[in-house]
């Protein structure tokens, strides 16, 4: 394991420092397997919650799609549609 020093900072410093930046270090293995076992739940409810997102995501790009298509045959069909001359008043 490499240790890591901190420039202008003093020994009891540093292992203050490093005390604050990991305190799984003094966790027990009981500690640490609910903390990684909480981790994991968390994990796995955030892909669900992608999933279901992408689910979402298609459905929203299909129904643009769709409305897409519709709008431009809707517009082709009015602007083909033609009014006689003594229909006009």
């Amino acid at each position: 394991m490499k240790a890591y020093s901190f420039p202008c900072i003093l020994p009891w410093e540093e292992a203050v420092l490093a005390c604050s930046l990991c305190p799984a270090l003094f966790l027990s293995p009981q500690e640490m397997e609910s903390m990684l076992s909480h981790f994991q739940s968390t994990l796995t409810n955030i892909s669900a919650e992608i999933q279901t997102l992408q689910g979402q995501s298609l459905s929203i790009n299909t129904k643009l799609k769709n409305r897409q298509a519709v709008r431009r045959d809707l517009h082709e069909f009015v602007d083909n549609l033609m009014v006689q001359d003594h229909l006009v008043l």
